[in-house]
């Protein structure tokens, strides 16, 4: 009996450490620090590329905690639409939107389309995409200008100065009265300013409502001075040189009714922020825009004599968040990638990782999202939004960063852009 006993005894000790071992792995703190000699305790809270950057002393990770809930960062007319379209749209056999009701096309989408998300739904990937896609719909158009960093092993090479405009006709009341004859959900153009010898490479670029309508795209090449026409399967080509494609933008950018989605796991991860408090938005004109008290993302070739890699940032934070983790492949086999994993912030729908494989199911990329709140002053402008991009080739050992907001570049949500700047005439004018 007393062999038993102690026997009970011993079992019942180590079942107590296994289970205090396993949760000192993921119990990480504000204030922490993840470095190669602790890298064990995230496992699993992270993508398996950046544990491995930790455990070569690549890049460190600074744990924080934030002084707001991203969770109540939406507009009024977004956290309105979170009780009007329950249950009111649905996804048709190809992936796309359609009236809840009558089974058509909607008329009009008015902030998030489907707030009542079940993982257990079999279309669930796909809604939890559509809220992504549509938090930047729900900003209206969209400004931007600033610097796409080269990044080697060695530490900085180059830069390319872009501007990017989007042209929204769906998902915020704005764009109600606009006409759109074609059922485009928005626009965009992508044009590279500098240097002088990449100076007019641009993508022109529509994208439909309905799910069997193609994306409409153009790209215009400078050393052969003409625009042609292009496959969507061309977004999915490095953009200009650097690590990045069109449709890694705003980390996924592609169609959703072009890919196959499949719902991984919903767990608890580390999601990079730019800061533990919001940034600041202000209103000119009309027009809302970042200000520059955000300082900027110190990466490693900033820092003399800092072991790591180049493109490591340095003074961001770690925070736990609850993310939902998707597969998407594509389905035209043209397209360069293969399975993609895509890890979503629950709270916000944003996407904050995406790790790419090429065709042959090999680990290529890893884009990560700098995540950072907005507010102004008077508490009329509120949201989330993204603070910064870094995609890394893995087997090249390059990056490229762009610095959404800072003290030296500045995101602009205009209150109105000039919609023929986005017809084949008004591209002309942004080429070289």
């Amino acid at each position: 009996m007393k062999a038993l006993f102690k026997l009970t005894l011993i079992i019942s000790t180590c079942l107590i450490f296994a289970n205090m071992t396993h949760y000192s792995w993921a119990d990480v703190a504000p204030g922490d620090m993840i470095t190669k000699e602790n890298y064990e305790k995230i496992k699993g809270m992270v993508p398996d590329a950046i544990l491995k950057w930790i455990k070569k002393g690549d890049i460190v990770l600074n744990i924080g905690k934030l002084t707001y809930n991203p969770a109540e960062y939406f507009s009024s007319e977004t956290l309105e639409s979170f009780k009007s379209n329950k249950g009111k749209y649905a996804l048709d056999d190809k992936d796309g939107i359609i009236d809840g009701k009558t089974g058509k096309l909607p008329d009009f989408i008015i902030g998030i389309p489907f707030p009542d998300l079940d993982p257990k739904d079999p279309k669930f990937t796909q809604k939890l995409a559509y809220n992504g896609e549509y938090i930047a719909n729900i900003h209206g158009h969209m400004l931007f200008r600033g610097p796409i960093e080269f990044i080697g092993r060695s530490g900085y090479e180059k830069e390319i100065i872009t501007d990017f405009r989007r042209f929204t006709l769906d998902g915020y009341s704005g764009a109600r009265e606009l006409p759109n004859p074609n059922d485009a959900e928005f626009y965009e153009i992508v044009v590279v300013r500098e240097p002088y010898d990449m100076a007019g490479i641009a993508t022109l670029s529509h994208r439909f409502r309905e799910s069997a309508k193609m994306d409409f795209i153009y790209n215009y090449l400078p050393q052969i001075r003409r625009t042609r026409r292009a496959s969507p399967a061309n977004r999915s080509e490095n953009f200009a040189s650097t690590d990045f494609a069109i449709d890694d933008l705003g980390v996924f950018n592609g169609k959703i009714s072009n890919f196959e989605w499949k719902f991984v796991e919903e767990k608890e991860v580390l999601v990079p922020f730019l800061r533990e408090k919001p940034g600041m938005v202000k209103k000119i004109k009309g027009d809302w825009e970042t200000t520059g008290e955000f300082g900027h993302i110190i990466l490693g070739f900033h820092e003399k004599g800092l072991k790591g890699a180049s493109w490591a940032m340095t003074n961001i934070i770690w925070v736990k968040q609850k993310v939902y983790v998707s597969e998407l492949k594509s389905k035209d086999p043209a397209y360069n990638y293969g399975i993609q994993q895509m890890w979503s912030d629950a709270s916000t729908f944003l996407p904050v990782y995406k790790i790419i494989h090429d065709r042959d199911n090999n680990h290529w990329k890893t884009e990560i999202a700098v995540l950072v709140g907005l507010d102004s002053s008077t508490g009329e402008k509120r949201f989330m939004w993204y603070a910064a991009f870094l995609m890394v080739d893995e087997r090249l050992e390059h990056a490229s960063f762009v610095e959404a907001v800072s003290d030296q570049n500045k995101f602009v949500w205009p209150e109105k852009l000039n919609m023929s700047d986005f017809s084949l005439g008004g591209f002309a004018k942004f080429c070289k």
